[in-house]
């Protein structure tokens, strides 16, 4: 087994990492006394402590019966060190073995990695892709691809250069077994030639300094007698739902099972059934046709239906059975279950929310059109919405309104440098980009940044308590109200949906020289501010004006709706002296809003006037952007401040109207 240890920049690995692996046809090397050897190959002394990450190595003994009789497991090839250049097939030379007359199947077990590089021009042999080969008797039988794609890695993010592919290795993650079946290739009792060969490659120096391109390699022989059983399946693994960190990719999640399966009979598998869930009482099942069939010792990754298998407030045990093989029963039951811990906690996400994504400029990567994808999938799998086909440097904003229900988002880069990676920033200048979550823009989720080819989101949607008004402009107009005369306006609370609202709230701030006023509150709840779907609030609010002149005030109403609260209704209206024939005052309102961490919101109220460009300036009045408004209605705009851009301090953003402007502060403290 070889394995290589992550990145240590920027990771917290808590508790451990753990890696699996089978070694059960090694079985016949872990007997009697064993020296088991674990050096650090990487920097640093390999037998310094202090340069070596802790180890815990386990074995777990599993009783039953093989598919298959392990007679012998024979070392052919140990290649610690083998320089990659035009002499290196002295280094794999053929091997003959005779097969006795037990041994009916064969297989060969290659343990491979590549690395050295900067000496060559394709930086070989960490980075170059080649192919290798397995020849019996002479004849090539196999032509394999000795590579890795590292931008799945589940142990991310790390701080290096994790998500570039390499030889067969990524840093984190196990050395893969590269498995070759000879069976059809051998005869019991005859000898046959067994060769490993890689693709030729005339290795040519361009860095003394460099590290020049070697291999490591470990070659053995499994033998085995005629399989145990004929109709036989068992699990390898359950990919989803499963708690287990090195399944982070695909969970949490409680949509459609993942599992690999194995044919460990004789004959292939045309069909299997399943029974599977997290409630003994209440469990799915599903049958698969398999085509093509499954041969034997094959593997396969199944995607069963998700079929109402995760009942709620039950077991966060998922459990799947075999309960048929090709429509007869599976001759081996003790591999036929399997379970795993699975974690049920998904984020939860209003019905109505918006998905804001901007893309970077991949241009500077020579990509003529931004690398990502997403997708929306509901729990069968099913695609429910796919943005595709984007450009580089642009903002886009989709709308959702989706049932009640669990959904998975996964969002996808072509080219596995997630939203941004620092070697491609320190090099070529990139940016990252950024996806985001929200309502109202309210921050829901905002997705990490380094995640390599893809990153999935799993979340459940539901009702939020929503406060709803009948005022449908955001603002009351009480018109012209003759001075020392009033006039009366009635508004209308209450719950968009089945949550509910607790109005906890409402004040008329600086509203009373401006001679508005709260004159009554009607509830049809018992519990006059606690609404149920159905219920309303009503207030009565009053505008007696004193003077002449326009007024305006901003009535507030908090409530248990995170998302829309304080909702802020502008109340407008104008003394009015039937002797006078003055123009109108002109009335400009500023406040702010922090939306979260990145961004700030100045809602400007203008009466008399139109409201135009802000300017944002710093506290010694040097100009740093100019903001556009974004008009909500005829009196009212929205500046928006991204101040993840500024640096620490206060700032003051001036509202121009043609009549004069009027500023506010903005403070941005990390």
């Amino acid at each position: 087994m070889r394995y290589i240890t992550p990145y240590g920049n920027g990771i917290d690995l808590g508790e451990g990492y753990t890696w699996v692996m089978d070694v059960t046809d090694f079985a016949q090397l872990l007997s009697d006394k064993v020296f088991i050897h674990a050096p650090c190959g990487g920097w640093g002394d390999q037998y310094d402590q202090n340069t070596m990450e802790d180890l815990e190595l386990t074995f777990d003994y599993i009783e039953g019966t093989p598919p298959r009789d392990l007679i012998a497991t024979v070392r052919r090839w140990n290649l610690g060190h083998a320089w990659y250049n035009s002499n290196f097939e002295d280094n794999l030379p053929a091997r003959d073995y005779t097969f006795s007359p037990n041994e009916k199947q064969a297989m060969l077990r290659i343990i491979q990695s590549g690395h050295g590089f900067g000496a060559s021009s394709d930086n070989c042999a960490e980075f170059c892709k080649k192919d290798a080969y397995v020849k019996v008797d002479g004849a090539k039988k196999y032509t394999k691809s000795i590579w890795r794609e590292c931008g799945d890695n589940p142990l991310y993010p790390q701080g290096g250069t994790w998500i570039i592919d390499r030889s067969n290795w990524c840093p984190g993650a196990e050395i893969q077994y590269h498995d070759y079946d000879l069976t059809e290739f051998i005869q019991s009792g005859q000898t046959h030639s067994i060769d490993y060969d890689m693709q030729s490659y005339n290795f040519i120096q361009t860095n003394a300094d460099a590290t020049p391109p070697y291999w490591l390699i470990r070659g053995y022989l499994m033998t085995y007698g005629e399989p145990n059983f004929q109709n036989d399946a068992r699990f390898v693994e359950i990919k989803a739902p499963n708690a287990d960190r090195h399944y982070n990719r695909m969970n949490p999640t409680v949509g459609s099972p993942i599992i690999v399966i194995q044919n460990s009979g004789s004959q292939p598998i045309e069909k299997i059934s399943f029974r599977y869930g997290n409630d003994a009482e209440n469990m799915a099942e599903t049958a698969m046709e398999l085509n093509p069939p499954l041969k034997f010792m094959e593997t396969r990754e199944l995607i069963l239906p998700q079929n109402d298998w995760y009942q709620k407030n039950a077991s966060t045990i998922f459990n799947i059975e075999i309960t048929s093989l090709n429509d007869t029963q599976d001759e081996y039951e003790a591999n036929n279950k399997a379970s795993i811990v699975f974690s049920e906690k998904i984020d939860k996400v209003p019905t109505d929310f918006t998905i804001d994504f901007t893309t970077i400029n991949s241009n500077v990567l020579g990509l003529t059109s931004s690398p990502y994808t997403y997708k929306i999938y509901d729990l069968d799998g099913n695609i429910v919405f796919e943005k595709k086909g984007l450009r580089n440097s642009t903002t886009y904003s989709d709308n959702f309104s989706l049932p009640k229900g669990e959904y998975s988002f996964i969002v996808e880069n072509t080219y596995g440098y997630g939203f941004g990676f620092w070697f491609y920033a320190s090099q070529y200048g990139l940016s990252n980009a950024n996806l985001r979550f929200t309502k109202n823009q309210s921050l829901i989720k905002s997705l990490p940044i380094d995640w390599g080819n893809y990153y999935r989101f799993s979340f459940s949607t539901d009702y939020v308590p929503t406060i709803q008004t009948d005022v449908d402009t955001e603002e009351i107009d009480f018109g012209k109200v003759d001075v020392g005369e009033s006039a009366i306006r009635e508004i209308k609370i209450f719950p968009e949906n089945e949550k509910g609202l607790v109005i906890t709230e409402i004040t008329l701030p600086f509203a009373t020289n401006k001679k508005f006023s709260i004159l009554k509150e009607e509830s049809t709840s018992s519990e006059p501010r606690t609404l149920q779907l159905g219920d309303t609030l009503t207030l009565t609010v009053e505008f007696l004006p004193l003077s002449k002149g326009s007024k305006t005030s901003s009535l507030q109403i908090s409530s248990n709706d995170k998302y829309n609260s304080p909702i802020s209704i502008q109340l407008i209206g104008q003394g009015n002296d039937p002797t006078s024939i003055e123009e109108d005052e002109i009335s400009i309102d500023l406040s702010l809003r922090a939306i979260d961490n990145s961004f700030s919101e100045v809602i400007a109220t203008c009466v008399g006037s139109e409201l135009g460009e802000a300017t944002l300036l710093d506290y010694l009045g040097n100009k740093i952007m100019c903001v556009s408004p974004e008009q909500v209605n005829r009196r009212t705009a929205r500046y928006l401040i991204n101040t993840e851009l500024l640096p620490n301090g206060v700032y003051l953003l001036g509202v121009a109207t043609p009549q004069g402007t009027k500023s506010i502060k903005i403070p941005v403290v990390r």
